[in-house]
């Protein structure tokens, strides 16, 4: 394995979002499936999974406890929460006294107050945090608001989503230490989470701890404007990396496949007409329909995020749009591909076999072609195809190579000795002696 795990730190201050208080424990962040956590019996809000976790949570749960209990039944939003956690540290003094392994302490983060107060979106947001934060918490843990303009500076631009091994977000949180790495569309690293403890993994080995290290911070399945849309609202900075300034990786990633081979055609708006990369054969279709297609596409699936939660009919409707360009867009097509894969997660959620299989291959090539090696994505979204794979029957060579291939970007993204990859080791040796079996 070349990886190598470079640092792992715990969270100067973290919450579990509002939707996973029930099932998350709000000390180390494990979600628990089968059992019942022990709900704090005072305020009723935040649950652990044992007395352990419960006293260790105590230290800052205490005062936000005498918080959560005075807002009772009302509870406040995520955000609220953390910046409570946050500004019950402050009044203990660990603003200041409190280190990361690098020395970082919580006021040496940037806040960029001033482009917050010129930024609507950022500026609606802290005004209804203020407004919520003087019903939430006590006067005496309250700072003036040019202070409490940097804290919640500070929070919303070092504020790290924790998601699990299923890449669900279960809760948000402050990491003193990691925050201090910068942005990359083409990252040194990648930060990771078991738990509330945030892993950061470098492809290099040997790596060590550097500011220099660069990590993403947003999504690197997406199209260029999109992700420099996301860093600009957010964080106030124009990415201009070498992905971001490689023209030709949108034309890829919203392409065409080619009537006469089995190549592409690069889809961008400087093109007159779409050109194979291959065989040189020129489309029929204008590249103004190859944009509106992408674009239906695109559409869709950010309409589906905020769909209910009704499964069978979000399916229904991705199958019927997936169907109309499926034959019509490159395999290295990325809304297509996040079409499929969201196809494949949906059916697995609710046990359609058949359709998961059908789909199991689709949205591999595209996420090879455009996810770093050793991105945990890649490693989830392998694993997402392997589990759907593995309904055929018998099962064949491709499937064993995926699964193959799977391990070897587990043991990047995760370590060998970590859970997910002991778990596809295992599956490799079972599908190895089921495929000796048929034989």
């Amino acid at each position: 394995s070349r990886m190598t795990t470079v640092v792992e730190e715990e969270p100067y201050a973290a919450v579990v979002a509002g939707t996973h208080l029930k099932c998350v424990c709000s000390h180390c962040f494990l979600r628990s499936e089968d059992k019942v956590l022990q709900r704090c019996s005072r305020c009723k809000v935040v649950s652990y999974c044992n007395s352990s976790c419960q006293k260790k949570d105590w230290i800052i749960h205490k005062d936000e406890c005498v918080f959560l209990v005075d807002v009772s039944p009302n509870i406040p939003v995520s955000s609220a929460r953390l910046m409570g956690r946050l500004l019950i540290r402050k009044y203990r003094g660990e603003s200041t006294s409190v280190k990361a392994f690098n020395g970082r302490v919580f006021d040496d983060l940037m806040h960029h107050a001033e482009e917050i107060q010129s930024s609507g979106e950022h500026l609606q947001l802290f005004t209804s945090l203020v407004h919520g934060l003087q019903q939430y918490v006590d006067e005496e843990f309250m700072v003036q608001p040019t202070e409490l303009l940097r804290y919640f500076g500070r929070m919303v631009i070092n504020v790290f989503g924790i998601t699990g091994d299923d890449q669900v977000t279960v809760g948000e949180g402050v990491y003193l230490g990691l925050s201090a790495l910068n942005h990359s569309c083409a990252p040194d690293a990648f930060v990771r989470f078991r738990g509330r403890t945030a892993i950061l993994r470098s492809p290099t080995a040997g790596q060590k701890f550097s500011n220099e290290l660069t990590i993403p911070y947003t999504n690197l399945d997406t199209l260029t404007s999109d992700r420099q849309s996301t860093l600009e609202k957010q964080y106030f900075f124009k990415c201009t990396c070498k992905v971001c300034r490689n023209k030709e990786r949108d034309g890829i990633a919203r392409s065409i496949q080619c009537d006469a081979c089995n190549s592409y055609c690069l889809v961008t708006e400087s093109r007159a007409v779409l050109t194979c990369i291959k065989c040189a054969a020129v489309l029929s279709l204008s590249v103004d329909e190859a944009i509106r297609m992408n674009q239906e596409i695109e559409f869709h699936l950010e309409k589906q995020k905020d769909a209910s939660n009704d499964v069978p009919r979000s399916l229904k409707s991705d199958i019927a749009m997936y169907k109309k360009y499926h034959t019509i867009l490159s395999r290295y097509n990325l809304p297509l591909a996040s079409l499929a894969y969201r196809i494949v997660n949906l059916s697995l959620s609710i046990d359609r076999r058949g359709i998961a299989l059908e789909h199991a291959y689709s949205f591999i090539p595209a996420y090879r072609r455009f996810l770093p090696s050793g991105h945990p994505l890649l490693t989830y979204c392998l694993l997402t195809a392997c589990t759907a794979a593995s309904f055929a029957d018998p099962i064949d060579y491709s499937f064993l190579n995926l699964l193959d291939e799977a391990r070897d970007a587990c043991i990047l993204s995760h370590g060998v000795d970590d859970p997910l990859c002991v778990d596809v080791l295992r599956q490799i040796s079972l599908h190895n002696s089921r495929l000796q079996n048929s034989k």
